[in-house]
């Protein structure tokens, strides 16, 4: 049988090659030993043919339409005979694993070591596929969130999406100090000024009264921001957000700091924005002429079922329409032909 010299093949031949391979393929080659994992990653970025997603609510590293490792603590599982499990080495930790029939991948930890398995087989991966940034990481309602954070912030790790629907153990205005600043923002990356990436989705309800420090001193770009508890939130704060898709549940927002941001926008200012969505907290409401005032005649505001609408122009012809709904709680702002969820 001859061999293929792949890995002896020039950085750019070799990326040829690996664009008629199958991305489980090309895992698998770079799973053989380090030095293919090293030579690989210097001519095929791992990047490009890896989306890895860390779900810490469900406990597993899945590596897309190639492998998912689930990680389970030995005394919540049934028991199991010692010889049914196999050994292998994610990075200097050696973790057991077993495959079942479906060929899916389930390692074994104990009691109490699920986040850090999990990280440790993240980073493992991150590593030797040569992968910069997650597609994404999720943190679920059961998970000690700051731990999560601060493995992010030791390992530099960065993720395309970072979703939080709550944590456990710490008190949410300590998990709040912690991810509302722009040195974790900085782990989200957002690629501007027109091409976006980057999602934030935080459900969180930190208590009346937090207010972050050092948050949104400088413009952040990103897909989207979605806050279901944006109490703290401030006319500066959004002035800030150069984002696709923005939504604030539970704001304090007032007319004037909306009529701030959409004056910016008219002035040719935040080229991305397609949606801003505003639900206000219960006991206030928007005037939709004091959002709109100095953009347009108030005079062309319609009343429908709904509650009311208007749409004005910029100079370079893109169209916002602004609807207020919801016994004038609710702003839904939409550029050009943005469809309304």
């Amino acid at each position: 049988m001859h061999k293929f010299p792949l890995l002896s093949l020039p950085e750019l031949v070799l990326q040829e090659v690996l664009e008629n391979v199958s991305a489980s393929d090309v895992f698998e080659l770079y799973q053989c030993s380090k030095n293919a994992s090293n030579v690989l990653r210097k001519g095929a970025k791992g990047q490009k043919y890896f989306k890895v997603v860390a779900d810490f609510s469900q406990s597993w590293v899945d590596i897309h339409n190639v492998r998912k490792y689930t990680v389970n603590e030995k005394t919540k599982t049934d028991p199991l005979p010692e010889d049914s499990l196999e050994i292998k080495k994610f990075g200097e930790s050696s973790i057991e694993y077993k495959v079942n029939a479906l060929k899916e991948y389930h390692t074994y930890c104990e009691e109490g070591d699920k986040i850090v398995a999990q990280q440790k087989i993240a980073d493992h991966f991150m590593k030797t596929l040569g992968v910069d940034v997650f597609a994404q990481v999720y943190i679920g309602l059961e998970t000690p969130a700051i731990e999560v954070i601060d493995w992010i912030q030791k390992s530099k790790v960065k993720s395309e999406t970072f979703y939080i629907q709550g944590s456990p153990e710490e008190s949410v205005d300590a998990v709040g100090k912690r991810l509302y600043t722009d040195k974790f923002f900085e782990t989200i990356p957002g690629i501007g000024p027109i091409n976006t990436i980057g999602e934030f989705v935080c459900m969180i309800n930190v208590e009346q009264g937090f207010q972050p420090v050092e948050f949104l001193e400088k413009p952040l770009t990103m897909n989207k921001f979605y806050l279901h508890h944006s109490h703290f939130i401030t006319g500066k704060h959004l002035m800030a957000l150069n984002c696709t898709s923005i939504m604030l549940k539970d704001s304090r927002l007032t007319a004037a700091d909306v009529n701030a941001y959409l004056t910016a926008w008219k002035k040719g200012h935040y080229p991305v924005l397609t949606s801003l969505l505003v639900f206000l907290t219960n006991g206030l409401t928007f005037d939709l002429k004091e959002v709109i005032k100095g953009l347009v005649n108030p005079n062309a505001i319609k009343i429908v079922t709904d509650g009311q609408e208007v749409v004005f122009t910029r100079e370079n012809g893109d169209e916002m329409f602004v609807e207020l709904t919801d016994n004038e709680r609710r702003l839904n702002i939409f550029v050009d032909e943005y469809e309304k969820p």
